[in-house]
């Protein structure tokens, strides 16, 4: 008979940009496969976000309901972000 098993899952997020926060989590990542025993699994995953309202980042990739295509769907802010730099591009 088939068990139910609890499954425990730490985050880690660091206050820096890509590169700097990638490094990091990487560091962390080798120092928990070095010093701590019975870790199923260590590794450095990550999802991409709206900066303005969190929810997973989406683009309109079909161009339905006169969107353009590439244009983000998540929140107004994005999408007024997007058109005023498609506006000015060398801004």
């Amino acid at each position: 008979m088939a068990k139910i098993q609890d499954h425990f899952t730490v985050v880690i997020t660091p206050n820096r940009t890509w590169e700097p926060a990638k490094d990091i989590c990487q560091r962390i990542v080798t120092a928990v496969r070095r010093h701590i025993d019975d870790v199923a699994d260590a590794s450095v995953d990550w999802d991409v976000v709206c900066s303005f309202c969190g929810s997973d980042w989406e683009e309109e990739e079909r161009g339905d309901c006169n969107c353009p295509i590439g244009m983000p769907v998540c929140c107004e802010k994005a999408i007024e972000e997007w058109e005023a730099k498609k506006e000015a591009p060398d801004a």
